[in-house]
């Protein structure tokens, strides 16, 4: 079993987070928009790509903020979340840009301080956006571990 690496995109403005529900995760839940890096791919670029094909943006890639691991019987990954430093350009999105549509069920803002009612992925999002609001939405990098 390799180690799967993927990247996240943290997207925040006016206290609130864009997040996604994909037409893969099931049951259904809200996530980050991002996804596995291709070969020969850095981390910022292959976030960019993903955020271009899943919502038609052309994100600005901004600090790292976060790595997650996880780790059990069927699953060995890393995670890698980053700031997005153009946030409003997700308040327009035009989904007939995004190559990869048909993935994408639905999206949105939500408040940070709602977080905790929401049924997330990854589940520590809320706890960990809570410190990032605190700090001003910058932060030294945070090595959280193998968390849910």
């Amino acid at each position: 079993m390799g180690v799967r690496i993927s990247v996240r995109a943290i997207i925040c403005d006016n206290d609130e987070i864009f997040l996604c529900s994909n037409t893969y995760n099931r049951p259904a839940c809200w996530c980050l928009p991002g996804g596995s890096l291709e070969e020969n791919e850095t981390l910022p670029t292959g976030l960019e790509r993903e955020l271009r094909e899943e919502f038609g943006i052309e994100a600005q890639i901004g600090e790292l903020l976060f790595v997650r691991e996880m780790l059990d019987e069927s699953n060995n990954s890393i995670e890698f979340f980053f700031a997005v430093d153009n946030p409003r350009a997700f308040r327009k999105i035009d989904m007939t840009k995004a190559s990869t549509a048909h993935e994408i069920e639905a999206f949105c803002f939500i408040p940070i301080e709602q977080l905790g009612e929401t049924k997330i992925k990854p589940e520590i999002l809320a706890k960990l956006m809570q410190e990032v609001k605190a700090n001003g939405y910058r932060q030294p990098t945070k090595y959280v571990g193998n968390v849910k």
